[in-house]
């Protein structure tokens, strides 16, 4: 799906007096380089707009900035089962 389009449905995580801050679940990502990421959508809401910002996360569950802007995401193929 393009991020122009839309972006996943998200969850509030938290809220301050000044700005919320909401969360969806783990994606499948395409960045502009091609890159390819499982990762997280963040959206913060103060009152000059919306951010959007997409985090991965690393060896030992390091959370980590997707620095390349992604363009797309869809959801995760089933786990594999025998």
């Amino acid at each position: 799906i393009p991020c122009k389009e839309r972006y996943p449905e998200m969850q509030l995580e938290s809220e301050w007096s000044n700005s919320k801050r909401y969360v969806s679940d783990l994606f499948l990502v395409q960045t502009s380089k091609k890159g390819m990421f499982i990762a997280e959508c963040v959206k913060t809401v103060i009152k000059k707009g919306e951010y959007y910002e997409w985090f991965s996360y690393g060896t030992g569950g390091r959370k980590m900035k997707v620095k390349s802007k992604v363009i797309a995401w869809m959801s995760l193929p089933e786990e594999y089962a025998e």
